[in-house]
């Protein structure tokens, strides 16, 4: 990871909370029925690591925690990002995995919530969709709604500039 961020490349540490041998969330839902405990003695540690050796940003995956979030994909849970926040102290950007993603897409239709929006009001900085044309205006109008605070997005925008600035991009 240093090695790469000496270079003003950005590193992302992926999947938070960790993976392990849950099944493929490309394609559908996938549970894990592990206790945090068990997540904070294994699967937390190289998120620690990375994060104490300055990590940009870490990637949150779409895997249900049973224990923590029961039914809800950690990309979109409020509970499993603040993990991330609370208990590992993370400050820099947080990313979603592709909220185009079976696990993402089966938890929106059965729940009848916009990806997006969700993946916002549940602490991800940067969301990765491809559904930009719809997403904005779902977005704004989230937004408009007071369903996802001007001052949560104004801290995602203040992370991905910091972070841009750290990389010697230009911060208009």
């Amino acid at each position: 990871m240093p090695a790469i961020q000496q270079y003003n490349v950005a590193a992302t540490l992926k999947h938070f909370p960790g993976y392990g041998a849950a099944a493929d969330t490309h394609t559908g839902a996938a549970a894990v029925n592990r206790s945090l405990k068990s997540f904070e003695s294994k699967d937390f540690l190289p998120f620690k690591a990375g994060i104490k050796a300055g990590v940009d940003s870490i990637m949150v995956t779409h895997i249900i925690l049973s224990k923590i979030d029961p039914g809800r994909p950690a990309s979109l849970s409020r509970k499993d990002i603040t993990l991330l926040r609370k208990t590992l102290g993370f400050k820099g950007v947080i990313v979603s995995d592709s909220l185009q993603m079976g696990a993402v897409t089966a938890y929106a239709n059965k729940h009848h919530v916009y990806r997006d929006v969700a993946a916002i009001k549940a602490g991800n900085d940067v969301i990765l969709s491809s559904d930009y044309r719809t997403g904005i205006p779902k977005v704004e109008h989230a937004l408009a709604k007071k369903q996802i605070s001007t001052k949560q997005l104004n801290a995602s925008v203040a992370r991905i500039l910091l972070m841009k600035h750290k990389l010697g991009l230009k911060v208009y």
